[in-house]
Order: structure tokens, then C-alpha cells, then sequence
């Protein structure tokens, strides 16, 4: 961690890269710079900053389905004095995704909802602009799609024009608006959003009958979340984005990516050609590709996925019951700059790694957010601190880093 001399200044970098990781969907990164920011604004008595924070944690939380970290930031910004500072309506961000977390989605958009009306109140478009786009996420695009609309005329930009082709397109079952949705997210980075407008349109395409696009639409959305931590968000839960191949076409499909014909994976396998070609066909519509053009990319894709769903997403379950505990004398880094690791006792992601000097190094161990914001009290506003945490930690025989 770079030490600054301006609290408020450093505040700002870490909530300025929290919010830049959160936009491109690389939510463990804008976590740790989250923890970072909260940790010197409650250091400094910063209301705004911890407020803005607490916000950031609560949806990356969600985002990872760590529920208890979620409601937990969610509670210590509600018990926060109200600043009305900067950005003030987007406390809301917060509450909603902390209520999503808990499967309360209607109470997400509310408060979502609310958040834009408070925004709107104080001409704070670009914030209203993306409460109402965070609403379509969880579903209301029909409520807000014409408000959504209205507002391009005067807030411009390829993100609002991505997001209000992402509104529009699922408002009407326009999967044309919604391919030029996941376009426009994938030119500026946001490479999550562009998942979510692929998902949603391959479902459109689904319902409409046809499968082959619908499955491509559906692998576009796996690779465009191949390098990034598993998630979950209401737009990413449909099963029809994972397709599935069955043993048989997996041993059919490898062979005939290597190169192999029809006949001679016949030979090998002991079928006839007609059953290989009929399997083939399986494959290229659940795979979403043409013929064998593209079949080896697209397998890549799909294995890749598989890994992803098997690793990923059980380690995401995994954080929301991890209450380990450390002993002796522990280590808090709580630098951006700390390699995620997994926690030896219930393998969830975690950046703030505690290591006990007490045991053996096989046995390191990492509590959850969750645990550490119920730790303390800090005077800003009645809410936790981290900053005391790592205060006691050193006075102990532990190290900030």
C-alpha cells in the first residue's frame, strides 16, 4: 500500500480504482481497493468516503455471494449520521444489492428506484442514468426503460448508449438492441455487462426458437467471463447459459477438433457414421457453432466454463459460511496489491490474508469480511473499523501492510 499524507486523497484513488474495477466486472479487485478506502476513511473521520465505501463493499460482496458481508457493510452504513455529501443517493446501490444477496429482489429495485428519484431531485443525472440501468439488471426494464431513454438526451456517451440498448432491448424482446447492448459494453471493458446482455440475449433468441444462436449468444457470455472472478447476478442465473454436452458428444467433438473425420471416429468409437453426425449436430447447436469451423474455440470456451462453474461458483457458496478463526499472532494486509488466496479450511476467495504464526504455515487461515465488520466500533457514525482491527492486530504483534 502506498502511504499518502492526504487521507482524502488516497480515499478518492482507492474509490476512484474500486469503481473502475467494479465497471469492468473484476469485483475482487474493486473489493480489495473498497477495503482500502474505508480502511483510511474511518482513520480520517471521513463520513463521505465511508459511506461511498461501505456501498462498494456491499455490492461486491453480493456480486460474490457473500450475503452476511454483504447485510454487514449494508448495516454500517445505514448506522452512519446522513452526510448528503457527493453522490449521496447511491447509498441505495448498497441497500440493493445487499437485498438481492438475501433473494429480496423486489426490495432491491425500490430502494434502486428511490436512489433515481433522489438522484433526479438533485439533477445528479449520470448517477440517476445508472440507478435506473442497475434496475433493468434486477429485472424492472419495462418500469424504467422509457425514463432511461429520456435521459440519453442529456447524458451522452457509448456506456449510456450501451445501457440504454441493453434497457430498450430487454424491455421489448429486441434481441437486435440487445446484440448491439453486449457490442457497445465489449468496445468500453465492461466486459461483465456485456455477459449479462449476451445471456439476456440468448434467451430472447431461445424463445424464439432458435437454439444454434441462442447457444453462440450463450457462449459469447462465458468467454467474455472467462478471466474474471465467478459471480452471480439476477441476469446470470438462467441455466440456458450453460449448455451442457453429454459424454458421448464430449469424446465426438474432441476427436473431431483434432482433425479426425466422421468415419474414422466411427471406426475408433465403434458407431456408425450416422450416429457421429447426428451427435455432431447436437454438439454444434449446444456449442452455438456452424459446423467444425470453429469447433475447437468453441470447445476451449466450453471447457473453460465447466472449470469456472465447478471452481468458481463453489468457491462464491463457499465465502458465505466461512467463519473461520485465527490464532496467535496475525498478519492483516489489507494492500490491493495482496495475492488472492483460498482459505485452507473452506477454500473461499479472500485478500486480506492472516497468517498464524502460532501453527504451522499449512494451516493459515482467513476470516471473512463479514466477521471483521462485527469486530468494532468505530466513532464515526456508530459504524465498524476495519482501521481499530488493524490497530489492535499490530499492538499484538501483528503487521499492517
Amino acid at each position: 500500500m502506498v502511504k499518502q499524507t492526504i487521507p482524502q486523497l488516497q480515499i478518492w484513488l482507492a474509490l476512484a480504482r474500486g469503481r473502475v474495477a467494479l465497471f469492468r466486472g473484476r469485483i475482487d479487485d474493486a473489493r480489495r481497493w473498497f477495503i482500502e478506502a474505508r480502511a483510511v476513511a474511518e482513520r480520517a473521520r471521513f463520513t463521505t468516503g465511508l459511506r461511498m465505501a461501505l456501498t462498494g463493499l456491499a455490492v461486491c460482496a453480493a456480486h460474490l455471494g457473500d450475503r452476511d458481508t454483504a447485510r454487514a457493510a449494508a448495516r454500517a452504513m445505514a448506522d452512519l449520521q446522513p452526510d448528503h455529501g457527493f453522490l449521496w443517493p447511491e447509498r441505495r446501490l448498497g441497500a440493493a444489492w445487499a437485498a438481492f444477496a438475501v433473494d429480496d429482489q423486489d426490495t432491491a429495485v425500490a430502494e434502486l428506484i428511490a436512489g433515481a428519484d433522489e438522484a433526479a431531485s438533485s439533477r445528479e443525472l449520470i448517477l440517476e442514468a445508472e440507478l435506473l440501468y442497475e434496475a433493468a439488471r434486477f429485472g424492472a426494464h419495462e418500469q424504467v426503460a422509457r425514463r432511461l431513454t429520456a435521459l440519453a438526451g442529456q447524458v451522452d456517451g457509448p456506456l449510456m448508449a450501451a445501457r440504454v440498448a441493453f434497457t430498450q432491448g430487454a424491455a421489448t424482446h429486441d434481441h437486435t438492441r440487445l446484440a448491439n447492448a453486449e457490442t457497445l459494453f465489449a468496445d468500453v471493458g465492461a466486459h461483465l455487462a456485456a455477459a449479462e446482455s449476451a445471456a439476456e440475449f440468448s434467451r430472447e433468441l431461445q424463445a424464439k426458437g432458435r437454439t444454434r444462436d441462442s447457444r453462440a449468444a450463450a457462449a459469447r457470455s462465458t468467454q467474455y467471463r472467462s478471466g474474471l472472478v465467478a459471480v452471480i447476478t439476477p441476469r446470470l442465473l438462467d441455466p440456458t447459459t450453460h449448455p451442457r454436452l453429454s459424454q458421448r458428444q464430449h469424446q465426438i467433438t474432441d476427436l473431431a477438433a483434432a482433425g479426425l473425420a466422421s468415419k474414422t471416429i466411427a471406426h475408433r468409437l465403434g458407431l456408425s457414421v450416422r450416429t457421429v453426425s447426428n451427435h455432431l449436430q447436437t454438439a454444434y447447436e449446444k456449442l452455438g457453432v456452424a459446423g467444425r469451423d470453429g469447433l475447437a474455440e468453441a470447445l476451449h470456451r466450453y471447457h473453460r466454463s465447466a472449470f469456472d462453474e465447478r471452481v468458481g461458483y463453489s468457491l462464491a457458496g463457499a465465502a458465505r459460511s466461512c467463519r473461520t478463526r485465527s490464532f496467535g499472532r496475525p498478519t492483516i494486509a489489507v494492500s490491493p496489491r495482496t495475492t488472492t488466496g483460498r482459505c485452507n479450511n473452506c477454500l473461499c476467495l479472500t485478500s486480506r490474508a492472516i497468517t498464524c504464526s502460532g501453527v504451522s504455515a499449512s494451516a493459515s487461515v482467513r476470516p471473512s469480511l463479514a466477521h471483521m465488520l462485527s469486530r468494532r466500533t468505530s466513532a464515526v457514525g456508530g459504524s465498524t473499523s476495519l482501521a481499530m482491527i488493524s490497530a489492535s492486530a499490530a499492538a499484538s504483534g501483528g503487521v499492517l501492510m
